[in-house]
């Protein structure tokens, strides 16, 4: 087994979590947070937001919902959120995701080691 798939097993195992499916989510009701990624060059982002022009989001994003269940960490999907700002969309398709027994910066943190998971292949 490759060293990342073992890497996203041990995460996926280490916390309680349910995913409730997809929903639209209003965009301002998603706080993104600080991860080292790779972010779309000039080009690669001018594709993507003529994608997201000719055909919506087509691909929801992934976020994590708060502990208090008042917004959402944003865990993938940097990209369409910031062509869905700019384009002034209200809600973004999302697969939302709830965790058990943690507060908001673990939150927080399981988003960053996701991200980072999910952005590395």
């Amino acid at each position: 087994m490759k060293r990342m798939e073992q890497k996203l097993i041990n995460l996926s195992l280490s916390r309680k979590k349910k995913c409730e499916g997809v929903a639209n989510v209003r965009v301002s009701d998603i706080e993104e947070i600080d991860v080292p990624i790779r972010m779309h060059n000039e080009k690669e982002f001018a594709m993507l937001k003529e994608s997201i022009k000719t055909t919506r989001i087509m691909l929801p994003l992934i976020l994590i919902k708060k502990e208090r269940g008042d917004g959402y960490i944003l865990v993938d999907g940097r990209g369409r959120l910031k062509v869905a700002k700019e384009f002034g969309l209200e809600e973004v398709p999302a697969v939302i995701y709830s965790y058990e027994e943690c507060d908001d910066e673990q939150r927080k943190e399981e988003a960053r080691r996701l991200a980072i998971i999910l952005n590395s292949f």
